[in-house]
């Protein structure tokens, strides 16, 4: 009967998160398209929809996990997301690609904010307890990284992209991704709090592991196709955001609805990991080129923090 019913959460968990991903996928690109449509300029919508729209799904099914009682899958969340970008996606990207060589851009602004995003988590979460306070901090801290970032963007004067579809598609896909977005979310919560139930380990190693993992398959789509197409620097900027908006919006909006706590396992262990890889990424990208060897490296970080998490170290 027990295995019956962990084979069964477990496929409405696997279900669940693809049906949020995908929905994710269909409301950012809708709600792009319908942006354009309203003739807002293209770095703005780049900013505010594109930017954010790969962590749309780490988003919602934390504030599902807080809905749900069950605030300890936003940490959770969060910290696995940014592990599985940098060790697991970033790792695939360069062993993919063999060589990457980076543009100064991204040292001036991304990753000291990237780095300062890391720094700022391990100071909220010291004292294990997340406060409303400090959600409304982390908002403030995206709010000027996306205000800076979409005045770069302007002075640069790029082209003014197209939409792609009609607005009447682009409200059903809305509508189709809002959806789904809810559903997938909902029911990926729910099939973690049962199956912590049933395996007994906490919602927050599951979240660490299991919905981490999959929540980050948008980043590691885009990694992937940008390596296998030679645009390194694209699946850079995309974990490099990706890493910021998880911190600081992921943790920031859930947060805002009351005090989130942090496992001592967590705290002592999943958060000094993911502070000392951040270190180790920042460090990396200072020489300006990874290599081949680098991402296997970093594979074997994240296959040491999963092992670690789900207790097989």
């Amino acid at each position: 009967m027990m295995t019956t019913a962990l084979l069964g959460y477990s496929l409405l968990v696997v279900a669940a998160i693809a049906v949020l991903v995908k929905s994710a996928d269909y409301f950012v690109d809708a709600a792009r398209d319908l942006g354009l449509h309203l003739r807002l300029p293209s770095f703005i919508v780049g900013v505010t929809l594109v930017a954010m729209g790969t962590s749309l799904p780490e988003l919602v099914s934390s504030l599902a996990g807080v809905v749900r009682g069950e605030p300890s899958i936003v940490v959770g969340n969060v910290i696995g997301s940014n592990i599985a970008n940098i060790a697991l996606i970033w790792g695939i990207a360069a062993i993919m690609a063999g060589r990457i060589n980076l543009r100064i851009s991204f040292l001036v602004v991304d990753l000291p904010f990237f780095i300062g995003s890391a720094l700022l988590l391990v100071l909220a979460l010291w004292d294990r307890v997340f406060s409303v306070p400090e959600a409304a901090l982390f908002i403030a801290a995206i709010l000027i990284y996306l205000v800076y970032t979409a005045t770069t963007r302007r002075r640069k004067k790029e082209m003014e992209e197209a939409p792609t579809m009609s607005v009447k598609k682009g409200i059903f896909l809305l509508l189709l991704g809002g959806v789904g977005i809810y559903f997938g979310a909902d029911y990926s919560v729910y099939g973690v709090i049962e199956l912590s139930k049933l395996l007994g380990v906490g919602t927050e190693t599951l979240a660490m592991t299991v919905m981490a993992l999959g929540t980050s398959l948008p980043e590691l789509t885009v990694t992937v196709v940008a390596a296998r197409r030679g645009h390194p620097e694209i699946s850079l900027g995309n974990v490099i955001g990706s890493n910021i908006f998880n911190t600081f919006v992921v943790m920031g909006i859930p947060g805002l609805w009351g005090a989130i706590t942090i496992s001592p396992e967590a705290h002592d262990f999943s958060l000094p990991m993911m502070v000392g890889l951040s270190f180790l990424f920042f460090f990396v990208m200072q020489g300006r080129r990874v290599v081949h060897w680098q991402g296997w490296f970093l594979l074997l970080f994240y296959v040491y923090f999963i092992g670690k998490t789900v207790g097989l170290f």
